[in-house]
Formats: structure tokens, C-alpha cells, sequence
């Protein structure tokens, strides 16, 4: 996963170049929407696919599409081995442990997994498609205080900036013999010690030098804020919302009607 002050890298690709932050903001919202009205496999699965085709279409490195895929099989895998304690509706497959594991179980545990998975990468996506500056400015536009579209463009840069000093102190303290690939559960947890408290000062250190460097630009000394980066709404944008609004009305529509639903007693 790259390292720096954004996950954005500026790419000649139709959603980094045509679509409007505010559009790819509300696709964002949409998506997170959808995935929480269905708890079926199908539906969710077919919402993953077409999630890496919009990666491949938005020029994502295939890199972080994999670090992506292994992150949802992982996803996935807990939710398989933890939610199948908890439904019990469906047939039963087998006993574990005196409980009977259900065939409902197994399959809302992929389904969960999916849905986490979908919500991770629709946010990377986002971040990865949408330039933090236009975030901002799309943020201002759409009514939000300054102040706030600032804390969240800098929380969105803060993110790989963290994920790059925690692989630093990772390295810095594999150079110095710590091997944190062996030894029991236990023993790593105590060896991440050895990383948290490093990564704890490191990120104090960083939010003061931010903090330090919005105060030596007079950050807050005026109500009002102009900004270099502007953003429009184009009719394509408007007909992609239009469509989301669609899609988010059919699947309220399916949610109702139980279609792409597992089981209507859980989310």
C-alpha cells in the first residue's frame, strides 16, 4: 500500500478525471447503504465484483487490489468462524463443540465478511480516485464548515502518513532482532509493545507539528475561506446520482420484499 500523505495518485482514468468529488462522495454513501440492505451472499458478492471492476477501471495498482483481496478473504474467514455461533436458523451441517453449525450461519458469515469487505474498498477507492484538496473544496461546497472539511482532509492524509511510520517502526525494530513471526499469540502481543508505544509518540509528534503549522498560517482567524481548487457539478454527475438514488430505492424496494435478503431478523 503506498506511503505518504495521501492515498491519491493522480491517474488519466475516467473516475479520477471526469466524475465530481461531491458525485464520487454520494456513490460512497450509496454503496455503504446498499450493503447494509442486504445480508444475502448474492446480492453482496455481485457488489464485489463489480467493485473490482471499478478498481481496474480507476487504474488502482494491483498491489493494493490484493492487499484489498486479502484483507476481504481474512474478512471473511473470521466471519465464517464467528457468526455461525450466533444464527442457528437453516439446516444443520455439523456439530462443533455440542453446537450445531447451520447452513444460514455459514452463509450470513460470508455475506458479513463481503460486507465489511465492500466498505473497506469502496472507502480506498475514494480515496484513492479524489485528490484530499478537492475533498476539502467539495466539503465547503456542499455547505460543511471549513474547519471540518479541514479535519477531515487531514484525517483522510493521516492515514497512509500513519501506515508508513508504523512500517518504519516495524523495520527499524526488525534490524534490532525482534522477529514478530515467531513465537505464540501471547509473545507477539507483548512484542507489539515494543511498536505501539513509538507509534503513539510518533503520531503526538505529527498532530503537534500539524497544529504548529495551522497556527503559523493563521488557520481559524476568519470565518470565511477561499480556495484554489474548484469544483462543478456536470449533468454526468447529476445523472450518476440520479442512478444511485435509483439503485438505492430498489434495493429499499428488495429489502421490503425480502429479495436478497438471508434473514430478516438481523441487519
Amino acid at each position: 500500500m503506498p506511503s505518504g500523505y495521501s492515498l491519491y495518485i493522480d491517474r488519466p482514468s475516467f473516475l479520477h478525471q471526469k466524475i465530481d468529488p461531491r458525485t464520487k462522495t454520494f456513490m460512497l454513501v450509496a454503496t455503504f447503504v446498499l450493503s447494509l440492505l442486504f445480508n444475502g451472499p448474492i446480492p453482496l458478492a455481485v457488489m464485489f465484483g463489480l467493485l473490482l471492476a471499478a478498481s481496474r477501471w480507476g487504474m488502482v495498482p494491483w498491489p493494493l487490489v490484493r492487499v484489498l483481496l486479502m484483507t476481504g478473504i481474512w474478512f471473511i474467514a473470521l466471519s465464517v468462524l464467528i457468526w455461525p455461533w450466533y444464527v442457528r436458523e437453516g439446516s444443520d451441517l455439523f456439530r462443533l463443540f455440542g453446537v450445531w453449525i447451520t447452513s444460514d450461519g455459514v452463509l450470513f458469515g460470508i455475506a458479513m465478511g463481503l460486507r465489511v469487505t465492500i466498505m473497506v474498498m469502496v472507502a480506498t477507492l475514494w480515496m484513492f480516485t479524489t485528490s484530499p484538496q478537492k475533498i476539502t473544496a467539495s466539503f465547503l461546497k456542499m455547505g460543511l464548515p471549513y474547519k471540518a472539511g479541514m479535519a477531515v482532509g487531514s484525517s483522510i492524509r493521516l492515514v497512509p502518513l500513519i501506515a508508513g511510520e508504523w512500517a518504519t517502526i516495524v523495520e527499524a525494530q526488525r534490524s534490532r532482532g525482534v522477529d514478530y513471526s515467531q513465537g505464540g499469540l501471547l509473545s507477539r502481543a507483548k512484542k507489539s509493545v515494543q511498536i505501539l508505544g513509538p507509534m503513539l509518540l510518533r503520531s503526538i509528534d505529527i498532530a503537534q507539528a500539524l497544529a504548529i503549522a495551522m497556527e503559523a498560517r493563521a488557520f481559524g482567524s476568519r470565518s470565511g475561506r477561499t480556495s484554489i481548487t474548484e469544483v462543478r457539478l456536470v449533468s454526468l454527475d447529476k445523472w450518476v446520482m440520479g442512478f444511485g438514488l435509483v439503485v438505492i430505492g430498489f434495493g429499499v424496494f428488495c429489502r421490503i420484499h425480502g429479495i436478497g435478503v438471508l434473514l430478516r431478523n438481523y441487519l
